[in-house]
């Protein structure tokens, strides 16, 4: 295969940013669902503290811890239909409740919960026992706007998850998206389970390719605004957008480094298409790559001191990673015709990507020196453009069936998945913003 010309087409470029990436020749593992050794977890409806709750809203506040904690991999919630408590009589703290209920019918660990709305203010006290152990681990209470219940509700599933098993939680994390409209793509952002969808960004271009910076205030992206392929970023707290890089040409795919204050992104300059990295404020651009073809979709190392990339300059499009200087090129990926869209683990020990496979792309990861090949996606569709969760335990994608394209978190210690864009929601580039405190 020829190299590819450096910007023939724009589609062309974007095409070879959301293909996939390679491996090595070596033997292949792949992640299968497990439930094997999972926590049983009781969770009865929450009570009210004071006053008794409507029982959808007792229902659901309990619901979304729980499917918070299933989804996590380390439980299982057992069915309340076996609950021998009456939730809405018995107590949550200790000596209010018999541990005998609960351990009768197979629980391990117990969260009770009990709230009380006033004036618009939700208060829900969550209280987690260890019942073989016959300990409350955890105890606290939570306040917020009723509107916004399920955010406080996430915060309690990552109290509990932490205190039961040490793992921090990322249930109150946010992705950013790409989303199809009428005219052009706006950019969303949503919870981590797809839920509350915000449009954060909406002007009838293309607005492509979000990435959260570190601290999770703001987010880069590319834009059609002014005609021209872009580089923006958005306040994303006050709502506003700044033009960062407007070189003709394209400015594209950018990837905050980890400490905040620069970013690398795709850039054509003088008929080349190369990695670049500048200032988050757009100045200082200094260049990387010097190899003839096209090199795209940086992504940073954790510790800022490695960069990988995608570039055609062995015929196709394969894997690389350099030092952050742009000195030390090296191939990752020897085992495949079309590689794509890197995306280094939180800590450091993994990189995600995309591999074309008989027409369809599948998710992999790998170590950074291009060994422990892991195929984590199946063969029933298209999967493209991973991003890891901030505790590395997950993977945002997307996934094309059938002509739809939606998004897909997968638990890697479990191989569970589940789709978290409704359907008419042509939702694509998905990026996990950071876990913020």
């Amino acid at each position: 295969m020829p190299p590819l010309r450096p910007l023939p087409t724009l589609l062309l470029l974007l095409l070879l940013l959301l293909l996939p990436a390679l491996g090595t020749a070596e033997e292949y593992t792949t992640i299968t669902p497990s439930g094997v050794g999972r926590i049983h977890l009781a969770i009865p409806y929450t009570r009210g503290l004071e006053e008794p709750l409507p029982a959808s809203l007792a229902r659901e506040l309990s619901q979304v811890v729980a499917d918070d904690l299933e989804f996590s991999g380390y439980f299982q919630r057992i069915d309340p239909v076996a609950y021998l408590e009456d939730y809405r009589t018995a107590g949550l703290a200790p000596g209010r409740f018999r541990y005998e209920d609960w351990t009768k019918i197979g629980a391990e660990y117990l969260l009770k919960m009990g709230a009380r709305v006033v004036g618009g203010r939700l208060t829900v006290e969550a209280r987690l026992y260890d019942l073989f152990g016959r300990r409350q681990i955890l105890g606290k209470r939570f306040s917020g706007t009723l509107e916004q219940r399920r955010a406080l509700l996430h915060r309690i599933s990552n109290q509990a998850l932490e205190a039961a098993t040490g793992e921090a939680g990322v249930f109150d994390t946010r992705i950013a998206c790409e989303v199809k409209a009428r005219r052009g793509k706006d950019l969303y952002v949503l919870d981590y389970d797809g839920h509350h969808p915000r449009r954060v960004v909406a002007n009838g271009r293309l607005n492509l390719m979000p990435d959260w910076s570190p601290d999770g205030r703001y987010i880069a992206f590319t834009s059609y605004l002014k005609g021209n392929p872009d580089l923006f970023v958005l306040d994303v707290r006050r709502a506003m957008i700044k033009r960062i890089a407007r070189h003709r040409g394209v400015n594209m795919a950018p990837d905050w480094s980890p400490d905040g204050k620069r970013i690398a992104l795709t850039m054509t300059h003088h008929g080349d298409t190369a990695i670049y990295v500048m200032q988050r404020s757009g100045r200082g651009r200094r260049r990387l790559t010097r190899s003839h073809g096209v090199a795209v979709g940086p992504s940073w190392s954790p510790d800022g001191k490695r960069i990988c990339f995608v570039s055609d300059r062995s015929g196709s499009p394969q894997l690389y990673v350099m030092n952050a200087d742009g000195t030390g090129v090296r191939r990752l990926s020897f085992d495949g015709t079309y590689f794509a869209n890197p995306a280094w683990s939180p800590d450091g020990k993994r990189i995600a990507y995309a591999k074309l496979e008989e027409g369809r792309f599948a998710i992999y990861t790998m170590r950074p020196d291009g060994t422990g090949i892991t195929r984590v996606t199946d063969g029933s569709a298209s999967y493209e453009c991973p991003s890891w969760a901030p505790n590395g335990q997950y993977l945002v994608y997307q996934r094309t069936r059938g002509g739809h394209v939606g998004l897909v978190i997968h638990n890697l210690r479990t191989g569970d998945h589940r789709r978290i864009t409704p359907p008419g929601m042509e939702a694509s580039t998905p990026d996990w913003g950071p876990k913020v405190r």
